[in-house]
């Protein structure tokens, strides 16, 4: 998840700690101009206050779902 103006969160790009269900800060570095790319310029990025973003390892994903 991307956090760009979320009320008791800073600014960043957290991911997702399953054992806890927590949210844990990966990214704080100014993170707008590098959401605004990944979405393609995108207005309604910059206009969101937070924006989901999924991803996935290729490599756990190719070895799980193999078939």
């Amino acid at each position: 998840m991307v956090a760009v103006r979320v009320e008791g969160m800073a600014p960043g790009a957290y991911r997702y700690v399953a054992g806890s269900h927590t949210l844990q800060l990966a990214v704080t570095e100014i993170i707008l101009p590098l959401l605004l790319r990944a979405a393609c310029q995108q207005p309604s990025a910059a206009e969101s206050a937070a924006v989901v973003v999924i991803t996935a390892a290729g490599e756990r994903t190719a070895h799980k779902y193999a078939g």
